[in-house]
């Protein structure tokens, strides 16, 4: 398994951990999705070397979808996905940590539906593979 995949479903597992509704794709409107949910989203990686060593910096997007009345929940969903991910981890052969200091969580109201007013709690994370 590549070690994307390895901190992915990490990821995913934290977030259903915590009792979120997490899906790895943006529910369909068959499936009902109640709000909030947890969609984990993009990841992409890039080498990182040391001075004896390569590793990887891996950047992982978490998405938190919430209903217009909702805001205040998907912000305490951001923090909780955030300090559930602070510690080490090990897995599959790969050590990997959270780079805290790289997080980002951005906050934005989504109009796209019409006549509806979403909030969406976009959560940036940054791994070292070590």
């Amino acid at each position: 398994m590549s070690p994307e995949q390895v901190i992915y479903d990490y990821v995913y597992t934290v977030c259903e951990g915590l009792g979120y509704k997490t899906y790895d794709h943006l529910p369909m409107e068959n499936e009902n999705a109640p709000y909030p949910f947890v969609l984990v989203g993009e990841i992409n990686s890039n080498d990182d070397s040391w001075k004896t060593v390569v590793g990887s910096l891996i950047t992982l997007t978490v998405h938190v979808w919430g209903d217009e009345e909702q805001r205040f929940v998907v912000s305490d969903m951001v923090d909780s996905i955030v300090n559930g991910l602070r510690k080490c981890h090990n897995s599959e052969g790969y050590s990997f940590i959270n780079r805290i200091n790289q997080t980002q969580k951005q906050f934005i109201q989504d109009t796209s539906v019409p006549n509806t007013v979403l909030n969406h709690g976009i959560l940036t994370l940054v791994f070292s593979l070590l």
